[in-house]
């Protein structure tokens, strides 16, 4: 990569200062910004150790109400907008004929029902699908 375009120090600066902002409104939405310090983050840590040990039941209980405070709050499309660039997540839109042969091309059979598709190739990729990121 060139030095032209590798981010700028501030361009990086400003990109890390959005992202904290933008948790820091997770967390006044979760009505936790009135925590002392310590207690938040012990109280975030904890979340943090037991969240692996859930079940994806569980998790898609915890993220719909998340979902829905955001949906109430016209915050979603921006948290999931801080959340992709972060994550240096991507969008890709893929045919019904492209998901078969990448199934195919990871040694699995293409389900017969259409609409389970992404299930399974997030499946073959060893992801869950209630994990993944929301679209």
């Amino acid at each position: 990569m060139t030095d032209d375009l590798r981010p700028t120090a501030q361009e990086s600066q400003r990109e890390r200062v959005h992202r904290l902002a933008s948790l820091g409104g997770l967390v006044v939405l979760a009505r936790l910004d009135g925590l002392p310090p310590d207690l938040l983050l012990g109280a975030l840590l904890e979340v943090s150790d037991r969240i692996p040990h859930l079940s994806d039941l569980r998790i898609g209980a915890i993220r719909e109400r998340g979902a829905l405070l955001l949906r109430e709050c016209s915050a979603e499309k921006r948290a999931w907008t801080v959340h992709r660039q972060y994550a240096d997540l991507h969008r890709l839109e893929l045919s019904r004929a492209e998901l078969e042969s990448l199934l195919r091309a990871l040694g699995r059979q293409p389900p017969a029902d259409r609409s389970r598709l992404v299930s399974a190739l997030l499946n073959a990729l060893g992801r869950s699908p209630e994990r993944s990121s929301g679209e």
